[in-house]
């Protein structure tokens, strides 16, 4: 195989156009949710953009996208060649993979969502899944099926590209690779398979009319489950080769390994600190994984500055750690965190997700500088997402009660249809009617969103 990697847009595009001149697909990697391969079946050199085939017709990735995910690999089916120095790619590959899959439940749903959910990536995805379906009112149908099927197909690519990877390596290397596609084509055949045929790609009615059923809904999250142990095996598998990548080795491999269940001692909390200063930030992000495990505050100083990095899974895990610890001044690790992002993170589905967790995380805290922060997020200030300024309103409405109540009426006049949206949220949420005639005046407001809002308020509250 042929890679290009993460950061070298120009440098994927000439192995695609290549390939695809010689009528081959090309297989690109995505880690930005559970581990997805893709099939590249285009290229549009006007554009820079890359189709490839996914069961949602139509998707594309365009240069921004690549350098804003970070998280894209693309591989060309074909012999090596040792100007791209394939073998350390391949090898750093595989420790993106490890650090992706460990990545942090996400509070507040996704960035396109604005339902007030949880999100996951890597293997706290499959936990979710499991317990979403067994929900009354989730039944998917089409859509489930089709991501299951979507997920079968990748997961068969990822045992063919576990299997090619492990030729060319050191003994022990070879010996977890191979190990590693054993343990994915047990997922599937053991998992994900069954789950296809419970749940298959169908909108019929009677596959609507089982997908409701307990029983069919007890089975899939039993089988998702058993998917999520097996894939702990695989991470398990697959820790020694991307620690030996990282050059971690002895004790600083075995503190901050999935599993790791010991003491962390002063010399052990030193070698957390140690790597928390590393220069590669998938290091760091295991560091403070380990540092949240440890809930010493020794290790507060450089999860701060973590939670300040522009990488979005490094930031993730140190605001993770920190929430687990607790830091003295962490309130203000938190608004500075809100101010830096406010300032240096494009506004796309990652970093909504850190606005959203920094918003749930102040809200957690009864504290002066947290409110502070609530009052920055309820009025738009470095963000423009609806979801992460509403429930900055409802939190402020829950910590002040009826004095929260002129705050939001003030917001209804706002000129940002993002704060009113907020506003009437958090009026909602006191049930408050002291605002109805505002509600009236904004049922003719010229953004539609503000209209329906304003309606849906008024029949809640019986304006």
């Amino acid at each position: 195989m042929l890679e290009a990697g993460r950061h070298r847009f120009a440098e994927a595009l000439e192995l695609i156009a290549e390939e695809l001149q010689d009528g081959r697909p090309v297989l690109a990697f995505n880690l930005s949710g559970t581990w997805d391969w893709e099939l590249v079946i285009g290229y549009d050199p006007a554009e820079g953009r890359l189709f490839y085939q996914n069961w949602k017709p139509g998707l594309v990735i365009s240069a921004t996208d690549w350098e804003r995910r970070r998280v894209w690999r693309v591989l060309a089916l074909r012999g090596y060649d040792p100007k791209w120095g394939q073998r350390t790619l391949e090898l750093d590959g595989v420790a993106d993979m490890v650090v992706r899959a460990r990545h942090p439940m996400i509070e507040g749903g996704c960035g396109a969502l604005g339902a007030k959910a949880e999100n996951a990536v890597g293997l706290a995805a499959y936990r979710l899944w499991a317990e979403r379906v067994l929900l009354p009112e989730h039944h998917g149908d089409l859509a489930k099926g089709r991501r299951l099927a979507w997920w079968v197909a990748h997961r068969k690519l990822g045992v063919d590209f576990l299997r090619g990877l492990a030729s060319g390596h050191d003994a022990a290397t070879t010996k977890q690779l191979t190990l590693a596609a054993d343990i994915l084509q047990r997922e599937l055949d053991d998992a994900l398979l069954p789950l296809l045929d419970s749940a298959p790609p169908s909108d019929g009615e009677e596959n609507r009319r089982r997908q409701r059923e307990a029983e069919v809904k007890k089975k899939q999250s039993l089988l998702m489950n058993r998917a999520e142990l097996i894939q702990r095996e695989l991470v398990k598998a697959l820790e020694p080769v991307a620690f030996r990548h990282f050059g971690l080795l002895g004790e600083s491999a075995q503190i901050i390994a999935f599993e790791f269940d010991g003491v962390y001692n002063p010399a052990r909390v030193a070698l957390i600190n140690k790597m928390l200063l590393s220069t590669d930030a998938r290091v760091r992000s295991l560091a403070a994984l380990a540092a949240g495990r440890a809930r010493n505050e020794r290790l507060a100083t450089e999860l701060h500055r973590a939670l300040l990095d522009r990488d979005e899974q490094l930031a993730h895990c140190a605001l993770w750690a920190l929430k687990r610890m607790r830091p003295k001044g962490f309130a203000g690790m938190l608004w500075e965190a809100y101010e830096r992002s406010a300032m240096t993170r494009e506004h796309d589905g990652a970093p909504d997700q850190l606005k959203r967790q920094l918003v749930f995380a102040a809200a957690d805290l009864a504290d002066a500088r947290a409110q502070e922060l609530l009052r920055a997020a309820f009025q738009a200030k470095g963000h423009d997402d609806v979801a992460t300024a509403r429930w900055a309103a409802e939190a402020l409405a829950r910590i002040d009660g009826n004095k929260a109540v002129n705050t939001l009426i003030d917001g209804l006049a706002a000129k940002n249809p993002v704060v009113v949206l907020a506003s009437i949220g958090g009026l909602r949420y006191l049930h408050s009617t002291r605002a109805c005639v505002q509600f009236e005046q904004l049922t003719q407001s010229p953004d539609r969103a503000v209209r329906e809002a304003a309606r849906e308020a008024l029949t809640v509250l019986g304006g």
